[in-house]
């Protein structure tokens, strides 16, 4: 059995991102990021909307906390500034005198 011969494809000479092939796809490139930090820890789950899901632990602790916990649908320079002001109050809260006192019973 024979099938017909393909027309040649041509190329357009035109350079294009990935960003660019997929766009108007079903799923963009920031579907896929996102997606990627559901299968990570918690810390990393975080930058997804999923994450606050039906996890209580979590949210109580970012209410006792205090810290700006929030998913991210894309990554802009705004939503980096804030993850890594983030990451700035948590290493504060962490490393805090009186936490470390209390947690150690001095």
């Amino acid at each position: 059995m024979t099938t017909a011969p393909r027309p040649p494809r041509e190329i357009d000479g035109k350079g294009r991102t990935v960003r660019e092939l997929l766009a108007g796809r079903k799923y963009s490139i920031d579907y896929y990021q996102r997606e990627h930090y559901l299968g990570q820890n918690l810390f990393a789950r975080s930058l997804h909307e999923r994450a606050y899901d039906h996890n209580p632990g979590f949210r109580r602790f970012i209410e006792a906390s205090g810290l700006p916990f929030r998913a991210h649908a894309a990554f802009r320079k705004a939503d980096l500034d804030a993850r890594q002001a983030l990451y700035q109050r948590l290493a504060e809260h962490i490393w805090n005198p009186a936490v470390l006192d209390e947690e150690t019973g001095s």
